[in-house]
C-alpha cells in the first residue's frame, strides 16, 4: 500500500471518525499464516457468561515510542484490563485478568499491524510520539441456530483514544456486521462486514461509538478471530 492510500485512510478517519482497510490492499505482513494459527491456542475468557457468547482471549500491554520512521514496541508487565463503569456497564468497572500473550503472538507480525495503525493515526492528526497500546487476541465461537454476540457490550465506546479492529480470520459463520456511529446519533455513519483476513477498521474512540451485530455458525461450530488494538494516553509531537 502506497503512502497516498494511507493518506486517504487518514482523511476518512478525520472526516467520519472511522476508516476501513480491505485486506487485499494491506501491506505485506510477515509470517501472517503462522500468526493466525496461534488463535487456536487462546484459552476461554473467564469474565464472560456463556449466555452472551463463548469467547477465547489473551491480552498484552506495550508502550509504543517513535523511533525514526517507525515505532519501537516495549512490552509492559502483564496487568488486569479495566474499563470505567460509565463506559462499559457490563463489567461494572471490575479489573479483568486475561491469559498473557505468548511469545509467538508478540513478534514481527503484531509489530507490522500496530505500526500501520500508528502511521494512519499520525497522518490523521499530528505525528504520534508515543502511546500506550493494549492488544486483545480474541476468538468468538458460534453454534448452529444460535446467535452469538461478538461484542456483548452492545453499542459503546471503549474509553481509549483510538481502537483498531483487525480481522484475522473467520470460519463457518455468518453475520457480525460492524456499525460505527457519530456520538449518540441514531443512524450509523458507516457499516460493513469484515470478511477477509486483514480487513480492518480504525475508529476515533473519542467521538465515535460502535457495535457488532450477532453471528451464527454455518457449520458444526464457527468462529471469528479478531485482533483488537487500543491506543490511549497518546502523546503527539509538535515537530
Amino acid at each position: 500500500m502506497q503512502r497516498s492510500r494511507r493518506e486517504e485512510l487518514a482523511s476518512q478517519l478525520v472526516e467520519r471518525g472511522v476508516c476501513a482497510v480491505v485486506g487485499d490492499e494491506f501491506p505485506r505482513v510477515p509470517d501472517f499464516d503462522r500468526f493466525a494459527l496461534e488463535w487456536n491456542e487462546l484459552p476461554p475468557d473467564p469474565h464472560l457468561e456463556s449466555v452472551l457468547c463463548r469467547r477465547n482471549r489473551r491480552y498484552a500491554r506495550f508502550n509504543a515510542i517513535r523511533d525514526g520512521d517507525g515505532y519501537a514496541l516495549h512490552r509492559l508487565a502483564d496487568a488486569p484490563f479495566t474499563q470505567a463503569r460509565e463506559i462499559i456497564p457490563l463489567h461494572q468497572g471490575s479489573p479483568r485478568e486475561f491469559a498473557p500473550a505468548t511469545p509467538a503472538l508478540v513478534g514481527t507480525t503484531l509489530g507490522a499491524l500496530v505500526q500501520f495503525d500508528l502511521h494512519v493515526m499520525s497522518l490523521a492528526s499530528r505525528p504520534i510520539a508515543s502511546s500506550f497500546v493494549g492488544v486483545h487476541f480474541m476468538r468468538v465461537l458460534a453454534a448452529p441456530g444460535k446467535d452469538s454476540s461478538p461484542a456483548p457490550e452492545g453499542r459503546h465506546r471503549d474509553g481509549h483514544d483510538f481502537v483498531a479492529m483487525h480481522l484475522i480470520q473467520r470460519h463457518g459463520c455468518c453475520g457480525a456486521r460492524s456499525r460505527v456511529y457519530a456520538g449518540t446519533a441514531r443512524e450509523p455513519t458507516f457499516e460493513t462486514e469484515l470478511e477477509q483476513p486483514l480487513d480492518a477498521l480504525i475508529v476515533d474512540d473519542r467521538r465515535m461509538e460502535h457495535e457488532v451485530g450477532p453471528m451464527t455458525a454455518t457449520s458444526a461450530e464457527g468462529h471469528r478471530d479478531m485482533l483488537i488494538v487500543d491506543f490511549e494516553n497518546v502523546v503527539f509531537s509538535w515537530a
